[in-house]
Formats: C-alpha cells, structure tokens, sequence
C-alpha cells in the first residue's frame, strides 16, 4: 500500500510539472545534453522520518522531474551516511544519516556527489567507509575524498550523451589541520594545493569535455562576502582549464561571476537541510546545456527552500513574481561582478560564449 502511495505522489508531481512548468523539465533540442547541479544536502532525522514513512525520493518530490530528467545530477552531500562510528569529539555539531539516505539519492536522479565537506569524517573511519561503501551500493559515484590522497583527487568521468563531463572536488578547510585531510596512507578529502590544481585540472581534461570543479570552503565565518581567497582558488581553476566552478560555504549563499567566458558560483547554498537555518528563502537548480561538446548555456532554475506559510524547508518549483524576485536577489548578491541574468519563462538564462 505505502508503494502505490509513493507513485502516486511521484505520479502526481510529474504532471503537475508536464502541464504547468514544461519548460522547467528539460533542454527541447534534440541534440542537446543537460548537467543538472545543485547545493547541499543534508538529511537530518526529521527527513529520515519522512523517507521512512513516504519513501527515499520523497525530500525531493518538489522537484524530482527536473533531477530524474538530466543526463548528469550533481549535488554536494554532508555528513555520513552510517549507523557505526563516534561522534567526533571536538566537534559542537555533527552529522549522520540512514543507509535509506543512498538509496534516496539514487532513485531521485543523482549520479555522482561531493563529499569533500567538514562533515566527511564526523563519525570517523567507519562513518567515512561506510559512506563510501553505502553510495557505491547504490550506484552513486562519489568524488573529493577517498581512501588515500590519489583516490580523493580522482576526477569522477561521466557521458551526457556524447559528452564527457569531469569532476573534480576540494575542500578548503584550515590548512594548519593537515591531519583532517587525505594523505599517502590516510583516507579524509582532498586538499587543494593552489600549486597543484592546474595539473589536477588538465588530468581531468585529458579524459573529458567538460569539467566542472566543485570547491567547499568550509563553515560561514567571514559571512556572506566572498573573500580574497575565494577568488583567488576559483579563478585559477578556469585559467586552468575548467569550465565551471560550484562552490559551497556551509548555509550559504554567495553570488557568481562569468570570468573569462566561464561561470564561477561561490556558493550555491542549501538545497535541502535537515537542520536547517534560515539563511534564506531561496535555493537554486543549475542546469548546463550542452551541445557539440561545449558548455553553450546555463539555466538557474530558482527554488523556494522556505516557506513561511507552510514552514516546509523542501525545495519545490516557483514561478511567476516568486521566481523574478529569487533570481533578481541572486543577481543582487553578483553586484560587485555586474553579473546581469536574462529571466525568461521563470527561468535565469546565463549564454556561454
């Protein structure tokens, strides 16, 4: 019975998206590939309760056809997805969710995450393997972190059509706690060293079309403003060859660039928080267009990811003066670059030259 509940849910999103937001779902050219990226995930144990009890997709049912529907979803995980381990004791909040958690990600569309975030090893080793273990089960890649330094730098390969699209993951923590990170012989995340990211980059080149690089900078301590080093790791990747960088600041969100041609998002911010804190009431759904083996446009898809009325902290689709007004706050917190975004049919239209 709670099965035929599920699809029926599911069933229901669907056409509410086909008929309402067609445009939402996916690129309309035949020969067109699509990358669909988005923020951090956390599953608290208020959302455990909901996957329990409506099933694994049901945090993101708000949004499930534009996930499902991408050749490639990306997304940032934090925390572990573990039932062993202790909680790290020099740690005021730490994170960990149910085995289902994998599950969840899979059946909702995603293919590959970050787990290079300050969460990765709140339970340990054993958190940190099983992560790994519970993700390959369900045949989620993951990427930024690994059992040794040379597996957390492996770029993570995968075709959208005939497109290969690499990523990359960092964590840019304190640098001072060397003994958090990957090493020789030590599993953890992987550091990017500025001096080594060009060979990382064109590592991943070499095997790719695309390349998208995703760098964490860790816990909201300077706010909002995007700093100097911010800048300073970002740049350098596209001067090394990517193509896009997502960055991620724990519950934050920051504004983006187009340097050189390429985008930069500093931070994309929450997209589902199970502990969450308003930091803001919009969250957002990157999706590349691909087409030739080129990034050729990019949509910013806005969600609401808090609603006063209904407290639901979900992401669910907005369009209408809800959607300008994401998208023009998103623009707002870009001032400082003169990023300017076409807003067309709900939808932020970003065209790579």
């Amino acid at each position: 019975m709670q099965n035929l509940l599920d699809k029926g849910k599911f069933c229901a999103c669907l056409i509410f998206c086909f008929l309402l937001l067609p445009n939402l779902i996916s690129p309309s050219i035949a020969d067109e590939s699509s990358v669909v990226i988005v923020g951090d995930i956390m599953f608290g144990s208020e959302l455990g309760q909901l996957m329990d009890r409506e099933g694994s997709t049901a945090p993101f049912a708000g949004v499930l056809p534009i996930l499902k529907n991408a050749d490639i979803t990306f997304g940032t995980f934090e925390g572990v997805i573990s039932t062993r381990g202790e909680p790290a004791k020099d740690k005021k909040v730490v994170f960990r969710s149910k085995p289902s958690s994998a599950r969840g990600l899979a059946n909702s569309g995603f293919d590959v995450v970050s787990i290079a975030t300050p969460h990765i090893l709140d339970y340990g080793d054993e958190g940190f393997i099983d992560t790994l273990e519970y993700l390959s089960w369900y045949g989620v890649k993951y990427v930024g972190a690994g059992m040794n330094l040379q597996e957390a730098r492996m770029p993570v390969i995968i075709s959208a059509k005939d497109t290969k699209v690499g990523f990359i993951s960092y964590y840019r923590g304190s640098q001072f706690d060397r003994l958090f990170f990957a090493s020789e012989n030590k599993l953890g995340p992987a550091l990017p060293i500025y001096e080594e990211l060009s060979s990382d980059i064109l590592k991943a080149k070499a095997e790719s079309d695309i390349v998208v690089v995703s760098i964490h900078w860790g816990a909201r301590v300077e706010g909002p403003e995007i700093t100097d080093r911010q800048k300073l790791y970002a740049q350098k990747a596209i001067d090394s060859g990517a193509d896009i960088v997502i960055g991620q600041k724990l519950n934050t969100l920051q504004g983006f660039e187009i340097y050189k041609g390429k985008p930069i998002f500093y931070s994309l911010g929450d997209f589902i928080y199970g502990t969450y804190a308003k930091q803001s009431a919009y969250g957002y759904i990157l999706r590349l267009i691909l087409s030739e083996k080129k990034l050729k446009k990019l949509e910013i898809i806005p969600v609401s990811i808090s609603d006063a009325k209904t407290g639901s902290y979900l992401p669910t689709m907005i369009n209408g003066q809800s959607a300008e007004d994401a998208l023009k706050m998103l623009e707002e917190l870009s001032k400082e670059f003169n990023t300017k975004i076409d807003i067309k049919d709900d939808i932020g239209i970003i065209y790579i030259d």
